[in-house]
């Protein structure tokens, strides 16, 4: 079966959703497009140490951050299905490997890897916006506590 292709509106909505979660204090090190052939799906991958320890205890609570976030999102062509968003702690072994070739810094860029195995993990394809070091620090404020997104109480 052929792979599904990454199209131009999907790597838009994953860089206006890491966008938006910056500008709410979440500062992803790590968010990225990857496909797995074993689903025959893109899967958009966020990593941040604001949802490593939901991700631990709670999970679902991880993802209704990521809800809250997304429903501030105005420009409607840019919204990423939460279906196709898999929240991973800092530590994940993926990004790790990927780690291992890519360093953006906080940046948001665009940055594409196909068929490589890194240090036994087969990437198979991957768009990268960010994959920054887990020592590097966020620029921008981080959120206190557990924050709602504004307008929700």
């Amino acid at each position: 079966m052929d792979q599904e292709q990454l199209v131009e509106s999907r790597i838009r909505a994953g860089e206006v959703l890491l966008r938006r979660l910056d500008t709410e204090g979440i500062w992803p090190s790590a968010a990225l497009w990857a496909y797995f052939s074993d689903a025959s799906r893109w899967r958009l991958m966020i990593a941040s140490s604001a949802f490593d320890t939901d991700l631990k205890e709670d999970p679902r609570r991880a993802y209704r951050r990521l809800v809250d976030v997304m429903r501030l999102e105005s420009d409607s062509t840019a919204l990423v299905d939460i279906a196709d968003v898999e929240l991973t702690k800092t530590d994940d072994a993926y990004l790790k490997a990927l780690g291992m070739l890519i360093r953006t810094g906080y940046a948001v860029g665009g940055i594409r890897m196909k068929g490589n195995y890194i240090n036994g993990v087969f990437i198979e394809d991957a768009y990268v916006y960010r994959l920054a070091s887990p020592e590097q620090r966020p620029p921008g404020p981080q959120p206190k506590g557990r924050r709602k997104a504004a307008g929700h109480r």
